[in-house]
């Protein structure tokens, strides 16, 4: 798509130690005033492009985890200890859940955002749209985010990350990277 010229974009992705992964992905990241737009880009050979695994057939399955996935973590008020998780496998299916802290998930955090995914002939997409209002479990939105993407690559079990965590699993927020040029302001609508 076109508009994606405009994003920012970064190919700089490492497994979770720091290592070169086999696979290759691409991260593109927008906003406006009411939205960011991230899309993610996965390259995979023809073979796996044809076979991609995609067991998650609903909303909130907890088998997407065995899928070939996009993984998205975000920490608007930066205080790394709440976070929020997106993840949509190949076929569009999402899943997604809050956390209070590190081992607390909340999945009854169930926000609107619109997701489409696409299987080309050198890649699979994913493109997501989240509204800023979505993330109504923080009271403040910083200018720079705490962030991450894993790109699970199932038919190599290779879990590519767009800021390694050198830990055994993605929810190290004090790992993950920065996300600049967000908007400063509160999230949560005020009670007065």
């Amino acid at each position: 798509d076109e508009v994606w010229k405009e994003a920012i974009v970064s190919e700089d992705f490492k497994l979770a130690y720091g290592e070169m992964p086999k696979g290759k992905t691409k991260l593109y990241v927008m906003r406006d005033d009411q939205n960011l737009y991230i899309a993610v880009e996965c390259f995979e050979d023809a073979e796996v492009l044809k076979n991609l695994k995609t067991t998650a057939t609903a909303h909130n399955q907890d088998s997407i985890w065995n899928d070939d996935e996009v993984e998205l973590f975000f920490d608007p008020s930066n205080k790394l200890a709440t976070s929020y998780q997106i993840i949509v496998n190949a076929k569009g299916i999402s899943w997604n859940c809050s956390y209070i802290g590190a081992g607390e998930p909340d999945k009854s955090w169930d926000p609107k955002y619109d997701v489409a995914t696409n299987v080309g002939k050198d890649s699979w997409t994913v493109e997501i749209a989240i509204p800023f209002a979505a993330f109504d479990r923080s009271d403040k939105s910083e200018t720079a985010w705490a962030f991450n993407v894993v790109h699970s690559r199932a038919a190599a079990a290779e879990f590519i990350y767009w800021s390694p965590v050198f830990a055994a699993t993605s929810h190290v927020p004090e790992k993950f990277g920065k996300l600049t040029g967000m908007p400063d302001r509160a999230l949560k609508p005020s009670t007065k």
